[in-house]
């Protein structure tokens, strides 16, 4: 049997989120004004940029080209907004989505 203590400690920072200053409580929220964008949780996943054609696709769940290397990818459109999170190109330079965030309408 193993048994877990609860540790005490107490996170104060994660990756490049350092400045507990900034943080709010929950009652204190807004829905959409006080969101980061997400592309800085993931400041060192190479990027794809989609034209408007492949913004459609990659909405859609279609493979993309993609001349990025690394494990995941992040695919932005030309505003660099976040659209999905990608596997690596395959042999023909193509990449498919894993991920796929939809725009709040």
């Amino acid at each position: 049997m193993i048994i877990f203590k609860q540790s005490t400690s107490i996170k104060i920072r994660i990756g490049p989120f350092v400045d507990a200053t900034d943080a709010v409580t929950p009652e204190k929220l807004s829905p959409a004004d006080d969101l980061l964008d997400p592309l800085l949780a993931i400041p060192a996943m190479p990027q794809v940029v989609l034209d408007e054609a492949g913004v459609a696709d990659i909405r859609m769940g279609r493979i993309v080209p993609g001349d990025a290397e690394g494990e995941e990818i992040a695919v932005v459109d030309a505003a660099n907004r976040l659209l999905a999170i990608a596997a690596p190109p395959d042999h023909r330079g193509m990449i498919r989505p894993v991920k796929v965030f939809v725009p709040q309408q």
